[in-house]
C-alpha cells in the first residue's frame, strides 16, 4: 500500500511541476493571425465580425497573450480606458483563428441542383444542396435528416462539388480520437470540456473526461455476463499532456486496476474410500492432495510516459512504464510503440504494440525459473464519422508467454468509442 501512495503522489508532481516552473513567467502577446498582426482595431472588428457582444462606441481595440499554462487570454480594451479579461478554452481561441482567416463566402447564384459540404465552427460538417439562401441562414436539404437550417455565423466554408460528387473525399473531417490508439494513450490531449466513452467488446465500459487542457482523468469496469458485480474489474486512469511543439508532445499518467483474484491453496487430507474383497466391503483410509480456491482482489496497473510526433491525423507515438503487480513494482520496463495513419476521408490505419517482461515467480509451476518476455502485436483500420469511431483489428501474443505460432490475421479485437 505505501508504494501505492508513492506512484499516487508521483502522479501528482507529474502534473503540478509543469506549473510551478512556468509560474514565474508572464504573459506572451499572441498574434492570432497575419491577418490582423498584434492587435486587432475597430476596423479589423467589423471587418472579420469579431466580439458583437460590445457596442461599436465603446470597443477600442482587442488583444490575444498566452498564459504561462500555454491557455489564451482576450483582453478587450474600451474607450473609456477600462478593459475586459477571459480566459478561452483551445476551442474558443481556435473559433476566434478561424473566424480570421476563412475564405469569404459568396452565396450568390449557387445552384440548388449541385452537393456542397459545409464546413461549420465546431470542426463537424454537413453534405447536401442549398435550397434557399436567406439573411442570415440558408435552408439545405440532406439525404438522412431532410431540410435544415443552418446560421450563417456557424459557418467556416462552403465549397461547391460538381455534379458526380468526384470531389466529395478531398475534403475530410478532422480525427475525433487522436488522444488514444486502441487501449493505450498518445501524448495528444483534448481540449478541456471534451471526453469520450469507449466500449471494448461490449464487455469493458470506459470513460475519460478533459478537465482542464492538459489534464484528462478517465474510468471503467467490466460488465461480464453471469458474473457478480463483486468479482467484475475496475480502473482509473490519470493522464497530463502537454505540446512542447506543433508535432511533438509528452505526457504521462498511470493506470490502476483492482481485478478479481484465485488462489489455490494445496493441501494433504485423509480420504476414506470403500474397498472390496469380493462380496466383503471393507472402507480403508489414504492420504491424498486436496484443493480449495480463496477469492480475493489485487492491485494491478502501470506508471508511464509517452511521447508523440506528429499531427492530428498521422502520428507515432513511443511508451514506457513500470507495471505493477500485486503491490510490487516490477523493476524490467514495459515498452509501447504505436501509431496512426489516415487513409480516407473515414478510415485511418492504427497500431499499438507492447513489449513486457513477466519475473518467474509470477508463473505458474512448470516453467523455467526466469523471466518470460512477450511481445503484444496489433494492427486494423479506424472508422469514424465526427462523433463516433470503431476500430476493427487483430492482435497476436508472442514470445515466450504467447499463444503459440503466429496465426494470420490474429485475434479479433472490437470497440466502439463515441465523443462527448
Amino acid at each position: 500500500m505505501k508504494k501505492l501512495i508513492i506512484i499516487q503522489n508521483f502522479i501528482i508532481l507529474l502534473v503540478i511541476i509543469p506549473f510551478i516552473f512556468n509560474a514565474q513567467d508572464s504573459l506572451k502577446l499572441k498574434t492570432i493571425s497575419k491577418n490582423v498582426g498584434e492587435i486587432i482595431d475597430a476596423e479589423e472588428r467589423k471587418e472579420y465580425k469579431l466580439f458583437d457582444e460590445y457596442a461599436d462606441d465603446i470597443f477600442n481595440e482587442a488583444q490575444f497573450f498566452e498564459n504561462p499554462d500555454k491557455s489564451k487570454l482576450l483582453v478587450i480594451y474600451f474607450k473609456d480606458g477600462t478593459k475586459k479579461e477571459k480566459v478561452l478554452t483551445q476551442t474558443e481561441y481556435f473559433e476566434y483563428q478561424t473566424q480570421i482567416n476563412k475564405r469569404f463566402i459568396n452565396y450568390d447564384g449557387i445552384d440548388s441542383a449541385l452537393f456542397c459540404i459545409i464546413k461549420l465552427y465546431d470542426e463537424s460538417s454537413i453534405s447536401g444542396k442549398i435550397i434557399e439562401v436567406l439573411e442570415k441562414e440558408i435552408k439545405v436539404r440532406t439525404k438522412y435528416m431532410g431540410l435544415i437550417t443552418i446560421p450563417k455565423n456557424r459557418i467556416f466554408e462552403l465549397v461547391v462539388l460538381k455534379s458526380n460528387g468526384k470531389q466529395f473525399n478531398k475534403f475530410w473531417m478532422p480525427n475525433p480520437h487522436d488522444s488514444r490508439h486502441y487501449f493505450a494513450p498518445t501524448a495528444r490531449n483534448m481540449p478541456k470540456g471534451v471526453g469520450y466513452f469507449q466500449d471494448i467488446y461490449l464487455l469493458i465500459m470506459s470513460a475519460n473526461y478533459a478537465i482542464t487542457d492538459y489534464l484528462t482523468i478517465g474510468g471503467g469496469l467490466s460488465i461480464v455476463p453471469g458474473i457478480s458485480a463483486d468479482r467484475q474489474g475496475y480502473f482509473i486512469y490519470p493522464k497530463a499532456g502537454f505540446d512542447l511543439t506543433e508535432k511533438i508532445s509528452v505526457g504521462g499518467g498511470l493506470l490502476y486496476a483492482n481485478i478479481p483474484d484465485r488462489e489455490e491453496i494445496k493441501t494433504l487430507e485423509e480420504i476414506t474410500i470403500p474397498i472390496y474383497f469380493g462380496p466383503v466391503e471393507k472402507d480403508t483410509t489414504v492420504i491424498d492432495t486436496a484443493y480449495n480456491y480463496i477469492n480475493h482482489r489485487i492491485n494491478v496497473g502501470i506508471l508511464f510516459g509517452v511521447g508523440t510526433y506528429g499531427n492530428q491525423e498521422n502520428n507515432v507515438t513511443l511508451g514506457m512504464g513500470y507495471a505493477y503487480f500485486k503491490d510490487d513494482i516490477l523493476k524490467v520496463p514495459v515498452f509501447m510503440f504505436g501509431g496512426m495513419c489516415r487513409l480516407s476521408r473515414r478510415t485511418a490505419l492504427v497500431t499499438e504494440n507492447w513489449i513486457y517482461t513477466v519475473p518467474y515467480k509470477y508463473l505458474w509451476e512448470g516453467r523455467e525459473k526466469r523471466n518470460h518476455t512477450s511481445v503484444i502485436i496489433s494492427y486494423g483500420i479506424r472508422f469514424f464519422g465526427e462523433r463516433m469511431s470503431v476500430d476493427l483489428a487483430f492482435f497476436q501474443i508472442t514470445g515466450e508467454m504467447g499463444i503459440g505460432e503466429f496465426i494470420f490475421p490474429g485475434i479479433p479485437y472490437l470497440d466502439f468509442v463515441v465523443k462527448f
